[in-house]
């Protein structure tokens, strides 16, 4: 008798503890959902909402590396109502061109993954850039860059090598 008294009375017990508090308890773990503010670096692919540059403030863009054996890269970048973008390499001999789309997510790749600002040295600024596109230093002969932002700063810089 004593046993079925004390596994009712602790039946009783955990039911009321367990449902003693109505408000619901959040979920945790893997099963849990929190929503949560994100801001999108972009992925330079334009189709992610506003393009990355011109989430930055970018209005033109240009990048001219010219190489010591002749080549020359030129990436030109521009808003004005519509993104224009084309990007010309050139390579012993050999020309490749793109715009339009594909050209935009080349230049975006690159303004969403090196800051260009009047905070940075040109150095640190072309050592990111060359990092990024896999270029040695010693294979160029002059780098050249001039972007603008929407609220007028302007930075404009040639390095030779």
């Amino acid at each position: 008798m004593k046993i079925k008294y004390f596994a009712s009375l602790l039946g009783v017990v955990l039911l009321i503890g367990c449902g003693a508090n109505n408000e619901p308890t959040p979920p945790t773990g893997e099963d849990s959902f929190q929503e949560e503010n994100v801001i999108d670096e972009g992925n330079g692919s334009g189709d992610a909402g506003e393009p990355v540059a011109a989430e930055r403030g970018v209005k033109e863009f240009d990048l001219d590396l010219d190489f010591a054996n002749g080549g020359d890269w030129d990436y030109d970048y521009e808003v004005n109502g519509e993104i224009r973008a084309e990007v010309e390499k050139e390579d012993n001999g050999e020309k490749r061109e793109s715009r339009g789309e594909e050209a935009q997510q080349e230049i975006e790749s690159i303004l969403s993954q090196v800051v260009i600002d009047q905070s940075r040295t040109t150095e640190s600024i072309t050592n990111d850039i060359l990092e990024l596109l896999e270029i040695p230093q010693d294979e160029l002969k002059q780098l050249t860059l001039e972007i603008e932002y929407q609220d007028g700063e302007r930075l404009d810089f040639k390095q030779n090598f």
